[in-house]
């Protein structure tokens, strides 16, 4: 009698532990569906993600990733971040140290990459650099200036260059990225 129960609660136990989990799994899609933006830094440009962080709309979600997280993983775990990471419509990766961390990448997603010239990371769909001006650029990548913010003000010129260079005398390098990301997203 005691064993039947026993094994009852057991049983019980584990129906109730199985719910919980796929309950949490599906909650987890279904509001990983919502997210627009998702910003994958190094712990050393916290400050960075920060600023660019606060500075999209509120109407838009999201999200960041410490890439340093990565250090210890094995290639399932690169692959698993990799997916969390393309649950967004957009992917911002920061600093040529995330995008090593994330090196053989190939995203499903729209990408840019911020202060990092790096080819370590590509995407399928509008794959764009934004550096300062002043940096040193190989001369086969078809750059655009950006020194106002109606230097962005058509959609094409995201997808038509290679690199963004910022004049950040005229406009803040994180406003470019933030208006960058807000076309992609048609918000």
């Amino acid at each position: 009698m005691i064993s039947t129960i026993k094994q009852t609660l057991t049983l019980s136990t584990r129906i109730v532990l199985g719910l919980y989990i796929l309950c949490g799994a599906l909650c987890t899609s279904v509001s990983a569906g919502n997210i627009d933006i998702y910003i994958a830094y190094s712990g050393k440009n916290k400050e960075t993600m920060n600023t660019l962080k606060k500075a999209f709309h509120s109407n838009l979600t999201v999200k960041s990733y410490n890439v340093d997280l990565l250090a210890l993983a094995d290639y399932s775990g690169k692959q698993k971040a990799i997916a969390k990471l393309e649950r967004a419509s957009l992917i911002v990766i920061i600093s040529d140290a995330a995008m090593e961390a994330l090196k053989g990448a190939s995203l499903d997603t729209d990408f840019l990459a911020l202060h990092s010239l790096k080819k370590t990371v590509t995407s399928r769909k509008v794959d764009l650099r934004i550096v300062k001006k002043g940096t040193n650029l190989d001369h086969r990548l078809k750059t655009h200036a950006v020194s106002s913010e109606n230097d962005l003000k058509d959609l094409s010129i995201l997808h038509s260059f290679d690199v963004l260079v910022v004049d950040e005398r005229s406009v803040k390098i994180y406003k470019v990225v933030v208006l960058a990301a807000t076309k992609l997203l048609g918000k």
